[in-house]
C-alpha cells in the first residue's frame, strides 16, 4: 500500500454513516469510516468528566441541602427545621418506604388511613434504604441515591441526542446541560419521585425512537422494554399514564411518510398492541390490590379529586394548598352515604363533583387560573417564595432564559428535519396540558426540560459549524 493510501486509512475521511458499506474488503483504500464526530473513543474522556461532574455536584449539592435547607421557616426564608422535608410530598414517601420495608399496610397518615394515596414506585426504591438503616434511615442516603438518577438522567439525555441527530459533539452538548443546569441538580437530591421518573421517561422515548429509526426490523424487544418503561413512568407519575396514547397519535404522523402505509399502520399498531399487554401485565399487581381492597377499578391513585379541586375551586392560586381537605372530610362523614364504598373513594367522587361544578359555573375564572398556572410553570425563576432572594433568581433567571431560547429555536429548526424530533417537544405541550388544569410549579416543567437541552445543544451546533467550526454535517432524517 502507498504512503498515501496508509494515511487515508490511519486518518479517514470524515463520512456520514449511511455511507458505510460492507462489501469492501479490510484493506479496502475505498472503504469508508465511521465519522470521527461518532466515535466514542475520542469523546470517551469527554462523557466521563461530563458524568463525573454531574455526579460530584450532585453529591456535594445533597450535603450541602441536607445541612442547609431541610425545611422553609414561617418567614417563608430557607432554614433547617429538626430534619423535616423540605417539600410535604416527600414526607409522604418517605413514610410508605417504611410501611413497605417492614411489611406493614400501604397506608398514609396515622389517623386518616390513607390506602390509595401514592403510587408505589418511589416508597419501594427507599425499601432497601430502610432494610439496612431500620426505622429512620440517614435521608442523605436516599439524597445519594437519587443523584445516582440524576447521572443516568445526564447520560440518557445524551444518548437520546445521539440518536436523534448522530452526532458526539451534539449529545455531549445536550449531556453537559443536563449535568450543570441549576433546576436539575436541586431535582436530583430532593426526596420525590421526580428523579427516577424523569430517568424512565427518558428511556420510554428512547426505546419509541428506536423502534421508528429501525422501523422495517424486529420490533418485540423495544415493545416489550417500552411497555415496562411506561409503566415505571406511572408507578412513579400517574399522570404520566396517557403518555403512550399521546406518543402514539403523534406517531401516526410519521406513518404518512412510508410508501406502504397500511402495512407500516399494521406494525406500527402491533407495536403498540404488544407493549400496551406488558405496560397492563407490570401495572395488573396494583390494580388487584386496589381492587381487592375498594371492589372497584382503581388504575392509579385517588388523588385526582383532590388535585382537581386544588387547581379549580373558590381557593385556587394556581400554587398547592390542601387544606380543605380536612373539610371536605368532615362533610363526607356526616353525609350519611353508603358505608360499604371505601371512604376514599366517596371524598374522592365528592371533590371532583365540587370541582367540576365550580368550573361549570365560572368559566372566566377557570381561564384566568389558566394563565397563571401556565406562568407559574414556565415562569424563568421559581415560584416558592423560600427561592426568593435576588441572588438565587439572578442565577435561575440567566441559565433558564437562554436555555428556553436555544430550545425554543431547535425546536423550530427540527421542525423541517421529521417528525420523530417532535419528541423533543411533546412532554412540554403534554405537561402544559396537565398543569393549566391542575396546580403549576416550576418543578413540574423539569421533565420537559431536558428535551429544552437536546435542542439547545443542536442549535447551539448549528451556530458553531456556520461559523466555520470544521464540523461534519449531522445525517439527514426523514
Amino acid at each position: 500500500m502507498s504512503s498515501l493510501s496508509r494515511s487515508s486509512v490511519l486518518n479517514p475521511p470524515d463520512l456520514p454513516p449511511e455511507t458505510l458499506s460492507s462489501e469492501n474488503g479490510p484493506d479496502s483504500e475505498k472503504k469508508p469510516e465511521i465519522p470521527k464526530s461518532c466515535r466514542l473513543g475520542k469523546y470517551g474522556a469527554l462523557w466521563f468528566l461530563v458524568l463525573a461532574a454531574a455526579l460530584i455536584l450532585r453529591i456535594a449539592f445533597a450535603f450541602y441541602w441536607q445541612e442547609h435547607i431541610t425545611a422553609p421557616s414561617e418567614k417563608g426564608k430557607l432554614s433547617s427545621r429538626d430534619g423535616s422535608f423540605f417539600f410535604g410530598d416527600s414526607d409522604s414517601y418517605w413514610k410508605l418506604g417504611r410501611q413497605l420495608a417492614f411489611g406493614r399496610p400501604y397506608e398514609f397518615d396515622e389517623q386518616r388511613h390513607w390506602t390509595y394515596f401514592r403510587m408505589p414506585g418511589y416508597p419501594a426504591l427507599l425499601v432497601p434504604l430502610f432494610r439496612i438503616g431500620g426505622e429512620n434511615p440517614p435521608v442523605l442516603a436516599a439524597r445519594c441515591l437519587n443523584c445516582l438518577f440524576g447521572v443516568c438522567t445526564v447520560a440518557l439525555t445524551g444518548w437520546l441526542a445521539y440518536l436523534l441527530f448522530q452526532n458526539q459533539i451534539i449529545a455531549l452538548l445536550a449531556a453537559f446541560a443536563a449535568a450543570v443546569e441549576p433546576f436539575s441538580v436541586v431535582q436530583s437530591v430532593l426526596i420525590l419521585a421526580e428523579e427516577p421518573f424523569v430517568s424512565a421517561m427518558l428511556m420510554q422515548i428512547i426505546l419509541f425512537v428506536l423502534f421508528i429509526k429501525n422501523f422495517q426490523e424486529r420490533f418485540a424487544g423495544y415493545a416489550l422494554f417500552f411497555g415496562l418503561f411506561s409503566a415505571w413512568t406511572v408507578y412513579f407519575r400517574p399522570s404520566w399514564y396517557y403518555f403512550p396514547v399521546f406518543l402514539f397519535c403523534w406517531g401516526l404522523l410519521f406513518l404518512f411518510a412510508q410508501k406502504r402505509f397500511f402495512s407500516s399502520l399494521i406494525r406500527y399498531g402491533a407495536f403498540f398492541l404488544l407493549a400496551g399487554i406488558v405496560f397492563c401485565l407490570c401495572l395488573s399487581p396494583w390494580w388487584i390490590r386496589n381492587y381487592r381492597l375498594s371492589g372497584q377499578f382503581i388504575p392509579t391513585t385517588l388523588q385526582m379529586g383532590a388535585s382537581l379541586y386544588d387547581g379549580l375551586s373558590p381557593q385556587a392560586t394556581g400554587s398547592s394548598n390542601m387544606e380543605f381537605i380536612d373539610a371536605f372530610r368532615r362533610e363526607e362523614e356526616l353525609s350519611g352515604s353508603d358505608s360499604r364504598e371505601p371512604f376514599e373513594v366517596r371524598l374522592d367522587r365528592r371533590l371532583k363533583k365540587a370541582s367540576l361544578d365550580w368550573s361549570r359555573e365560572n368559566p372566566g375564572q377557570v381561564v384566568w387560573l389558566a394563565g397563571i398556572k401556565f406562568f407559574r410553570l414556565w415562569n424563568p425563576v421559581p415560584n416558592e417564595p423560600a427561592f426568593s432572594s435576588f441572588k438565587i433568581r439572578i442565577i435561575l433567571f440567566f441559565t433558564s432564559v437562554p436555555l428556553m431560547i436555544l430550545g425554543i429555536a431547535g425546536f423550530i429548526s427540527t421542525l423541517k428535519k421529521g417528525t420523530i424530533y417532535g419528541v423533543l417537544w411533546l412532554p412540554a405541550v403534554y405537561l402544559t396540558g396537565l398543569h393549566v388544569i391542575f396546580v403549576s410549579s416550576v418543578r413540574y416543567r423539569m421533565p420537559a426540560m431536558y428535551g429544552f437541552m437536546i435542542a439547545a445543544a443542536w442549535i447551539l451546533w448549528k451556530i458553531l459549524q456556520s461559523r466555520g467550526g470544521g464540523l461534519e454535517k449531522v445525517p439527514k432524517s426523514g
